[in-house]
């Protein structure tokens, strides 16, 4: 009885030896081939989206005199110093519908899904002047791809606007204590992700509100 156990426990051993091997090599190769396919994924259908508020400001100039020497003469030369005056959003109003559309690669299955953005924003010059402000937008991924895109001011669409880096500048002329409305929409598409970010150093935020629509339970 013994002479066949002990080959049995032998066998039982090698096997599960061989068997954590085979899983190891697998969870490797399928970690390796995640990041390669993730990648693959992304520039074909889109990357993570991190969608950042508008950076609204006007701006200042401040004429300063500069001494400069040039060998034993001393010249005054007079510089413009412009500043930028961070304007605080008056109301925010974010509509964010997400539909997951997984798409497989290799063996790999991704979550990836499709987006469709609307941020409505109102902007109030609280001066007792007319002031140009600007209303700087990032789109949430440089290189992706946004459909049926339009940037509307107090109903009216903007025409020709071109972005630039991935952003977009448009600068806007303020009466003293006017308010204006102004809205950006596009259908987009990213993976995994999509985030709502308020930006650097933001201390205060006011009237906000974002409604997400989804297809699935999990967040």
């Amino acid at each position: 009885m013994r002479k066949r156990v002990i080959p049995i426990i032998f066998i039982f051993v090698c096997t599960s030896i061989a068997w954590i091997i085979l899983g190891s090599v697998t969870t490797l190769r399928t970690y390796s081939q995640d990041v390669k396919l993730k990648g693959m994924v992304g520039q074909l259908w889109g990357t993570i989206q991190k969608q950042k508020a508008p950076y609204v400001y006007y701006q200042t100039k401040t004429e300063k005199e500069i001494k400069t020497t040039r060998g034993a003469e001393t010249i005054m030369e007079k510089k413009v110093e412009i500043t930028d005056h961070p304007v605080l959003l008056d109301n925010s109003d974010i509509t964010v519908g997400l539909k997951l559309d997984h798409r497989k690669k290799g063996l790999l299955w991704y979550s990836t899904y499709r987006v469709i953005y609307s941020g409505k924003y109102r902007i109030v010059n609280s001066l007792n002047e007319n002031r140009d402000i600007f209303f700087n937008y990032t789109f949430p991924a440089p290189e992706g791809v946004y459909d049926n895109f339009y940037f509307v001011v107090d109903g009216e669409k903007v025409k020709e606007i071109q972005p630039t880096s991935g952003k977009i500048l448009k600068k806007i002329s303020f009466d003293p204590g006017e308010v204006k409305n102004i809205e950006i929409a596009y259908e987009s598409q990213g993976i995994d992700e999509w985030w709502y970010i308020f930006g650097a150093d933001v201390s205060q935020i006011q009237n906000f509100k974002l409604t997400m629509v989804t297809d699935f339970n999990k967040i």
